[in-house]
């Protein structure tokens, strides 16, 4: 892939996957180049704490708040390690004494790689890093948003409306629905990445996201529905 090509998906996804600054009107995020100056924030706050493991089967301008620390280098590293300013910890139950909501960790995904929080953002998010032995590694982040529901999942949705070519988005960008038919944006730039964003009710974004080669959009939608029923 040229390399103005992989900036440019590294910027739409550093201005939509992991700031997804979803608000009415949010959407010019899509138009980034290869930098980012102000991405919009998704912003964050619910309750709840522990440790969920259901099972299931896994198929082969308005006011934000402060923008959230994430990488802006390339996709690999940003499943490795989804925060800046990450602080690894030593499994989910530690993690979740720190957290506001309930922390959805699926049974079936197995043992998480990594365990990271932020180390200085605020309010606190998780994210866990796995690496599966069908899906290779892949990054799911949970993080409390203080925004109407209703905005942020519009706001899902007009990225998906207006994604194309001229506003510099790059790669597919659809809604689909998940097992309890909640929407969820799917971005998919083979070969760099798959990501699966969405909003829980209760107030949690969920965002999944691997490389394209090892994680498909079947899989990602697979196991952002196992992550949804579980939260």
């Amino acid at each position: 892939m040229h390399k103005s090509n992989r900036n440019r998906i590294v910027a739409t996804l550093v201005a939509c996957l992991c700031l997804v600054a979803i608000v009415v009107g949010a959407a010019t995020a899509l138009g980034a180049s290869d930098t980012v100056e102000r991405p919009i924030l998704l912003p964050q706050r619910p309750p709840g704490q522990g440790e969920g493991t259901p099972s299931a089967e896994l198929p082969q301008k308005t006011d934000v708040t402060p923008r959230t620390p994430e990488r802006r280098e390339v996709p690999e590293q940003m499943f490795d390690q989804p925060f800046v300013d990450a602080r690894e910890v030593g499994d989910v139950v530690q993690a979740s004494r720190e957290l506001s909501f309930r922390a959805a960790t699926p049974a079936s995904l197995g043992r998480p790689a990594k365990v990271l929080v932020h180390r200085d953002y605020r309010p606190q998010a998780l994210a866990l890093v796995y690496d599966h032995p069908t899906h290779g590694r892949f990054a799911l982040t949970q993080e409390p948003i203080d925004m109407p529901e209703a905005v942020q999942r519009n706001g899902l949705e007009e990225l998906a409306a207006q994604c194309n070519p001229e506003t510099g988005c790059v790669g597919s960008w659809t809604m689909h629905p998940l097992a309890n038919n909640n929407q969820a944006l799917v971005i998919s730039s083979p070969p760099d990445v798959t990501a699966v964003i969405w909003i829980h009710t209760g107030g949690v974004r969920f965002q999944l996201m691997g490389p394209s080669d090892s994680l498909g959009v079947t899989a990602a939608l697979a196991i952002a529905s196992l992550v949804e029923v579980s939260a």
